[in-house]
Formats: C-alpha cells, structure tokens, sequence
C-alpha cells in the first residue's frame, strides 16, 4: 500500500487532469476592464466623502471624550500623595535624599 501522501497526490493530478479536459465557457476578454470600473467607482465613491465622514465623526468623539473627561478633572484636583515615592517633586523620593533634600 503507498504512503498516504502518494495516494492524495494521485488523486489530486487526476482531479486537475480532469479539471484541465473540461471545456472553458467563461471569457476572460473584458476581466480587466471590469476590475479596472470597479476600482474607479470605488475611488470615487472614497472621493465624495465616504471615508471622510467616518474621520469627522472619530474626531468630534475623540474631542467630546476630550471635553468630558477634561471636565471632570477641573472639578476635582488631583490630590499629590508623599506615598508616589518615584515621583520628581516627592519629598520621600530617593533622587532627593541623595542630593540633600529639598
């Protein structure tokens, strides 16, 4: 018994031999020029507007998240805690006691 890589390798040049004797009925004439009105309309759709919508509207959510969020934050101040020891202006941070406080 052949290996099973033999066995679908025969079957597969059968298939395609068998493929290959059927009679073509598609034309290829005028593939080309059907891609190529495609890919214009395509462009033109993308040129009247249909990608630029989508950039407005990501831009005016990203400045009302903005607004929002930038809202909040006035309304209540971060609170500074001697706890951040890795931050520049804590008194508890190493850079700090090495250089002789502050």
């Amino acid at each position: 018994m052949p290996p099973e890589g033999e066995v679908m390798a025969k079957d597969l040049d059968e298939l395609l031999g068998a493929l290959k004797a059927q009679p073509f009925d598609a034309s290829l004439d005028s593939l080309e020029t059907g891609v190529w009105s495609r890919v214009e309309a395509h462009r033109r759709a993308q040129a009247e507007g249909g990608g630029l919508k989508v950039q407005l509207a990501v831009a005016v959510a990203a400045l009302v998240m903005g607004a929002v969020v930038g809202g909040t934050m006035v309304e209540r101040p971060v609170e500074r805690s001697e706890m951040v020891v890795l931050s520049e202006d804590a008194v508890l941070a190493p850079s700090v006691a090495v250089e002789g406080g502050a």
